[in-house]
C-alpha cells in the first residue's frame, strides 16, 4: 500500500526557502534565549515593564511584529508575540532561531478536556497528540512526541517555589478548533489528553530537527467537557492575569539558559 502524504518524510535539513530569506536583520546582537506568548498586548505590557527595547521583527503581510530585548534576573531576554496554529507559529520559530535564538520558551492559553480543571490552571505538557500537520515535516511520522524533560522538572520547580498548583499531563494539538467534535474530544482523552492546543506538538518537533532547546507550558481556558461548549477566559481574561503568567514563563526561561 502506498504512503500516505504525512508518511512522505524527507530528511533534508533545509527547504529551498529558508528563513534566513525573509527575516531583518536585528538590531545589534540578538538574545539567545527568547520567550513567546500570542497575545501582543501581553507582550507589549511587559516589555513596557521591564523597559524593553526594539530588538529585532518578525516580517510578514499582516503587520511586523517587534521583538523586545529585556533584562530579567541579570539575563537578555528577547520577548517576541507568536502566531496561533502551528504553520504560523513553527514559522516564527524558524526565524527567531534564524536571528540567533538557541532557547525558546513557549506560554499560552489551551482548552481542556477535563472540566474539573479550573480557568487558568497551569498545565505541564509531557508529551503531544500529533494531530496537525506541520510536526510531519519536521520528523518521521508518530502519534506522539515527548517533550524535553528537563524543560519539564524546570517548570515544575518553578512552580513549586510559588506554591502554584498545577498538573502535568498529555496535550492533543490539532490544525482544526472547530472540527474538535465529542467523539474526538473523547478519543483523544482516553489516550490520556488533558488540554488541547494548536502548537505544542510542531514546535517540539520543529526544535528538535533544529537541535535547541524548547519548553512549553499552557494553561486552562474553554472547556471541552461539558454538555455546551464554555468559553471561560477565551478572549474576556485581562491582559494583567496574562502578564502575570508569563513572567513566569521568563522565569523558566532564565533558568533553562543556566541549565
Amino acid at each position: 500500500m502506498a504512503k500516505i502524504l504525512l508518511e512522505e518524510y524527507d530528511d533534508t535539513q533545509w527547504g529551498i526557502l529558508r528563513p534566513e530569506h525573509t527575516v531583518a536583520k536585528p538590531c545589534g546582537e540578538f538574545p539567545d534565549t527568547v520567550v513567546c506568548e500570542f497575545s501582543r498586548e501581553t507582550i507589549r505590557e511587559v516589555a513596557a515593564k521591564y523597559n524593553g527595547k526594539p530588538v529585532g521583527r518578525l516580517v510578514s503581510v499582516g503587520g511586523d511584529t517587534v521583538i523586545y530585548e529585556i533584562l530579567y534576573g541579570g539575563v537578555k531576554l528577547a520577548l517576541c508575540q507568536v502566531m496561533i496554529g502551528a504553520p504560523a507559529c513553527v514559522s516564527n520559530m524558524e526565524e527567531l532561531i534564524a536571528l540567533g535564538a538557541k532557547q525558546i520558551f513557549v506560554c499560552g492559553e489551551c482548552g481542556v478536556l477535563d472540566g474539573s480543571i479550573e480557568d487558568a490552571h497551569l498545565i505541564i505538557p509531557t508529551a503531544a497528540l500529533r494531530d496537525e500537520g506541520t510536526s510531519y515535516h519536521y520528523l518521521p511520522a508518530a502519534d506522539e512526541i515527548e517533550l524535553d524533560p528537563c524543560g519539564i522538572e524546570i517548570i515544575e520547580g518553578v512552580f513549586r517555589e510559588h506554591d502554584l498548583a498545577y498538573t502535568k499531563g498529555k496535550i492533543w494539538t490539532t490544525d482544526a478548533p472547530y472540527r474538535e467534535t465529542r467523539k474526538k474530544m473523547e478519543n483523544r482523552r482516553g489516550r490520556g489528553c488533558i488540554a488541547v492546543d494548536m502548537e505544542c506538538a510542531a514546535l517540539a518537533s520543529a526544535a528538535k530537527l533544529r537541535e535547541i532547546k524548547f519548553s512549553q507550558f499552557v494553561y486552562a481556558c474553554d472547556n471541552l467537557d461539558a454538555e455546551e461548549w464554555e468559553q471561560r477566559g477565551l478572549t474576556v481574561r485581562p491582559i494583567s492575569q496574562k502578564a502575570q503568567i508569563f513572567e513566569l514563563a521568563m522565569e523558566c526561561a532564565v533558568r533553562m539558559k543556566n541549565r
